[in-house]
């Protein structure tokens, strides 16, 4: 039963994350994917540093450090690699991600942990469909290896979430 809501949430916010797997196609338009790793990307950073303020659990906490570490690090190489192409990125969440970010900061304490849990699996789940297929389908080569290098870290990243699942669900 868990598992049937976790998937369906997942397919709901697939599709508020503009994460729809199904219109990847054999010629992925890296310019367009590197913009929405950006958007994901600060997006993550957004909720973690929110996470950093609002977190009841110490390991909460030092999650939502290390997903601002490790995104950041994240967001430096694709900016850099954007750059190089001359892809302008954004600079701010979209409308969508704002709208998730201003719901989760209305949550209050142990709810606001498990939420933030919740979504950090979800953005996981996504990042990694989105990446798997810029590593076969993106129109260019030096984007489908970027993408390649940061699967491990969301793969890890979505353990590491899965173990704090536990963690805040017995909270």
């Amino acid at each position: 039963m868990k598992r049937t809501k976790y998937l369906i949430l997942v397919m709901m916010v697939g599709g508020l994350l503009g994460c729809n797997i199904l219109e990847y196609s054999k010629n992925m338009n890296s310019s367009i994917f590197l913009r929405q790793a950006a958007n994901s990307t600060i997006f993550e950073i957004s909720l973690s540093n929110l996470a950093i303020q609002k977190a009841t659990n110490s390991e909460v906490k030092a999650f939502a450090e290390l997903m601002v570490a490790d995104h950041t690090n994240i967001r430096k190489v694709l900016s850099i690699l954007a750059s190089q192409k001359e892809i302008p990125l954004p600079d701010t969440m979209d409308v969508e991600k704002q709208s998730v970010h201003l719901s989760l900061s209305q949550e209050p304490g142990i709810i606001f942990d498990k939420k933030y849990i919740d979504q950090m699996l979800i953005i996981h789940e996504m990042g990694i469909a989105k990446f798997d297929s810029a590593t076969r389908y993106a129109d260019d080569k030096e984007v489908r290896e970027w993408a390649a290098k940061q699967l491990p870290i969301l793969r890890t990243h979505k353990e590491h979430t899965k173990e704090m699942n536990t963690i805040t669900d017995s909270l």
